[in-house]
């Protein structure tokens, strides 16, 4: 074995990334290509392996499904071309929001790139390369040519995606001085003989020029040039094209977004032959015979331009983003969106993202389109499609449009990231000039009646929700800084966020509730940036996700490999990121040696948006973690390591390690927070051998003072301080953390609590739907002494709970109560009540309103027929290979709950389970 995946539970250690590429030279821009049909990955980057003055190269590495490298160490070379080739660009666009490379369907991929032909100028030639499942590349030399520019130092920078066909379309921009033209291509390689399926120019824009003193017309070309664009799948085997573009007429420049479409027909059809593609939108026209007084002429009249306006004209447009929807009518969602900038009542309006979407429809040969407006004029010819689905009403182009991503203050050069899959699409960027902010938003296409779909929020802000914030302290311990943050998103639906913390590590958390990071505040950290008792950061992260089983792999360039001669290529393995409530396991709690003052922790900004507990660490090694339920904003965490004998107070001991935590925000009583403290076993261990009464983490209790800044060399009584008692304790890899409720922040103290043990452990917390109307909360609970009653609590903000019901404690382990769900996100609580009337609180839990019942199959394996629990307010049911391919469909009927599979072969399947809400996907397996 070459190398396999390190870990199978998301372990985020600096020693277990995997090496891709460690040559000698300079490595970087990696991507990851998932490969079909092996489940395997590509990792592709640029290469300066032949020295500083040498020439940039590409090469690639190939990995099964189980992480084992399968070509040559240090990568296989792209093409042996004798000059510069390369697939990044001097641009403020980022790289990741387009494709360049795409599975050949057969364990190979095609990959697009640029080559730097001639001497003293370059002229830039647009290559394609076929790289073999087993590493060797099919065309010689520089690649196979696909365009070849006239125009020096023009950077034609090609985009390739999938045709489905075992193809692929190629995009490319060519022209000179800013005038741009896009044209996008279909390729395929025949066995080493590339076939054009066709395609053409994306941009041609015809227009009526008046002629006579009749005002009739003759048709005429003007310049349409274009800044940027972005090739995506139509779902179709087509391609679709989004562009930014200027229209100049008469010396003023007129900016707004096109729209083309390369359609692939589906049979031989009069002139059309089956699998090849043609520009949808293109110029046509036709003539007529006029009289005017005397005059007796020749007219034309413009029946189709060669792209589709999607946008009116505005002051700046840049950074085309789209993507496309599937639905299960006749139609798709092709949904785009474009930075815009506007004059508004004689004003400069700030930049914004704007979204709209377009309907495309499905068809077997010849769309319905072309018989009807907007491809001819409206009325023109032809009618509308039988049973077209509705979204909604259309404005300006026939698209619906609105805000998508907005803040006050944006600056110009923003950028941001658009991804759909399944039923979801979700935009991300940094927003505002100088201390950026951070900004997610949230969509999904839902049937609203049986013939309607429509595009609603998630997050129930069009301007998107702020999950973070840059901060700029001066000093690098304590600031943060990010570059463009980047999702995506597997075909149920499932999204991944990323982004680069400068500095640091790439951070990544699964998407939940609209808008809602499941791992906490910007994610969780893949590794600590602390290499060779150096840093040295990873750079360029990118992720590429399986479509179905929730894993993917992550790639980056860092510095860590000695000697320091360049960047080199490094990933790791991500999975379970599609196990709702799933969490990486705690990274190993360790000392942190520091005799002169307390150590700062990596900082986070907590704004509530989250709902799950983030965490501060120090070298990698967590040390708090604070629920993310109220906007705390900048947040500051130092701990002090006591590294002599044992500390006391009045003779008794207390922890040799004590935290400070300072909010930009200190709720001051507006909010119950719960924290968490981590300590190590030696520490522990230090304090038990002080006081041997001390038995476990339930023994101790929490001296929270009001004083906050610098964690302190010692403990020195503060008038107003409190002890709180944990609710809960846990042993995490090399120690423990207490977990603690807390109304405003302080400095924390650990001692032995003076109350004695803790009175109740929760074990477990747990709310699932019991009927469409009510739900049912469960816990279990351990060392009961003194308890009175437990109270379930209720939230729909996470924040301010009230009580919902009560059960009276009567020794056993496990309880439960029926409550009514009040609002689309329910949080739930439980409170243990003594006695004597102290309270102890469990964690929080979520449950998302709908009247979701549990599902579940049997039996499994099975021969003919499976059975379903819980198909209420699901749909319709999908069988799927383990190709992804559906073998099998059926619509839900009231009080169903089987499929017969009985034609299926004998296999592994996946079912696919679709509601208004939600997907779920379950495995089968057929005997």
């Amino acid at each position: 074995l070459h190398a396999q995946w390190s870990n199978t539970s998301n372990q985020f250690y600096d020693s277990l990334h995997m090496p891709v590429c460690t040559e000698a030279g300079e490595q970087a821009n990696s991507i990851v290509v998932k490969s079909f049909p092996d489940s395997g990955y590509f990792v592709v980057w640029q290469d300066k392996r032949s020295g500083f003055y040498g020439n940039l190269q590409i090469y690639a590495q190939k990995y099964d499904k189980n992480g084992v490298r399968l070509w040559t160490v240090n990568g296989a070379p792209i093409s042996t071309g004798t000059n510069t080739q390369h697939f990044t660009y001097s641009s403020n666009s980022d790289l990741r929001n387009y494709s360049i490379a795409a599975t050949d369907s057969a364990g190979g991929f095609y990959l697009g790139y640029t080559d730097d032909s001639v001497s003293n100028y370059v002229w830039e030639r647009v290559m394609v390369q076929h790289i073999r499942n087993d590493g060797s590349a099919v065309f010689p030399g520089a690649g196979f040519i696909i365009f070849t520019s006239n125009s020096a130092n023009w950077q034609v920078a090609p985009q390739l995606i999938a045709d489905g066909n075992k193809g692929f379309f190629i995009g490319y921009s060519y022209g000179g001085g800013g005038f741009a033209d896009v044209y996008v291509y279909c390729y395929k390689d025949n066995n080493g003989a590339m076939q054009n399926y066709g395609g053409g120019q994306m941009d041609i824009n015809a227009y009526e020029k008046p002629l006579g003193s009749c005002a009739n017309y003759s048709i005429d070309f003007r310049d349409a040039y274009v800044s940027d664009y972005m090739i995506y799948t139509d779902l179709q085997k087509g391609c679709n094209v989004t562009m930014t573009m200027a229209q100049n007429a008469g010396g003023n420049e007129r900016l707004y977004t096109g729209y083309n479409w390369l359609w692939r027909a589906k049979k031989d059809v009069g002139s059309y032959i089956k699998d090849d593609v043609t520009v949808f939108y293109k110029v046509f026209y036709h003539s007529y015979q006029y009289q005017c007084g005397n005059e007796i002429g020749t007219a034309d009249i413009l029946d189709g331009n060669g792209y589709k306006r999607s946008s009116n004209e505005v002051y700046g447009a840049e950074h085309t983003k789209a993507t496309v929807i599937p639905t299960d009518g006749n139609i798709n969602v092709d949904i785009m969106a474009v930075n815009e900038r506007r004059y508004l009542n004689n004003t400069l309006t700030d930049w914004f993202t704007h979204g709209f979407y377009r309907i495309q429809q499905k068809f077997d040969s010849i769309p319905y389109e072309y018989t009807v407006g907007p491809y001819y004029k409206p009325g023109f010819v032809g009618g509308p499609p039988p049973g077209q689905n509705k979204l909604g009403s259309y404005s300006a182009y026939g698209l619906t449009a609105d805000t998508l991503l907005y803040e006050a203050g944006s600056s110009y050069f923003y950028d941001f990231n658009l991804a759909g899959g399944g039923n979801k699409v979700f935009a991300a960027s940094l927003m505002k000039q100088g201390v950026r902010d951070v900004m997610l938003q949230g969509l999904q296409v839902q049937r609203i009646t049986p013939d309607s779909f429509a595009v609603q929020l998630t997050t129930g802000n069009k301007n998107g929700i702020v999950i973070g914030k840059e901060r700029n302290t001066g000093f690098t311990g304590t600031d943060i800084y990010y570059n463009n943050p980047m999702i995506t998103v597997d075909n149920n639906g499932n999204a991944l966020f990323y982004i680069r913390e400068y500095f640091r590590s790439t951070r990544v958390s699964p998407i939940i509730n609209g808008a809602e990071l499941a791992w906490g505040a910007m994610g969780k950290p893949t590794g600590s940036g602390l290499f060779n008792n150096n840093y040295e950061y990873p750079e360029q992260p990118y992720i590429s996700l399986d479509p179905l089983n929730g894993t993917g792999v992550l790639s980056w360039n860092d510095q860590r490999t000695p000697p320091q001669t360049g960047n080199n290529i490094y990933m790791r393995h991500l999975n379970n990121l599609n196990v709702a409530g799933y969490l990486p396991p705690y990274k190993l709690i360790k000392l942190i040696p520091n005799p002169y003052s307390a150590t700062v922790a990596n900082p986070v900004v907590l704004l509530g948006t989250s709902k799950q507990f983030s965490t501060f660490e120090v070298n990698g090694s967590p040390v708090v973690e604070i629920l993310d339920n109220y906007n705390l904003g900048n947040v500051a965490v130092t701990v002090y390591q006591n590294s002599g004998a044992i500390r006391t107070y009045n003779g008794k001991p207390y922890l040799d390690r004590d935290y400070s935590i300072t909010p930009e925000n200190n709720p001051n009583g507006a909010a119950t927070i719960n924290i968490r403290l981590f300590f190590t076993q030696a520490e522990f261990d230090a304090l038990k051998t002080a006081d041997p009464s001390i038995t476990s983490p339930g023994d101790l209790a929490v001296i929270k003072q009001p004083a906050t800044g610098i964690a302190p060399a010692s403990y020195i009584f503060v008038a107003g301080e409190q002890t709180v008692l944990p609710q809960s304790w846990a042993a995490v890899p090399g120690g423990y953390y207490i977990e603690i409720a807390i109304t405003g922040f302080s400095n924390f103290f650990i001692q032995k609590t003076l109350a004695g043990p803790l009175p109740v452990k929760f074990i477990a917390v747990l709310a699932q739907w019991h009927t469409s109307a009510q739900a049912r909360v469960s816990w279990q609970v351990a060392d009961q002494q003194g308890v009175k009653e437990y109270v379930v609590q209720q939230s729909v903000d996470g924040t301010t709970f009230t009580d919902a019901c009560r059960v009276t404690a009567f020794g056993q382990a496990n309880y439960n109560c029926i409550v009514t769900p009040a609002n689309q996100k329910n949080y739930y609580r439980v409170v243990e009540v003594d006695i004597d009337g102290k309270k102890t609180y469990s964690k929080v839990v979520l449950l998302q309103a709908g009247g979701q019942t549990v599902l579940s199959i049997y039996p499994n394996p099975l021969k003919d027929i499976l059975y379903i629990d819980g198909l209420q307010n699901y749909k319709s049911i999908q069988v799927m290979d383990i190709l992804g391919r559906m073998v099998q469909q059926q619509t839900v009927v009231s009080g169903e709950r089987t499929i017969n599979v009985k034609k299926l072969s004998k296999g592994n399947y996946l079912l696919k389970l679709i509601s208004n809400r939600v997907v779920q996907t379950l495995k089968f397996i057929k005997e």
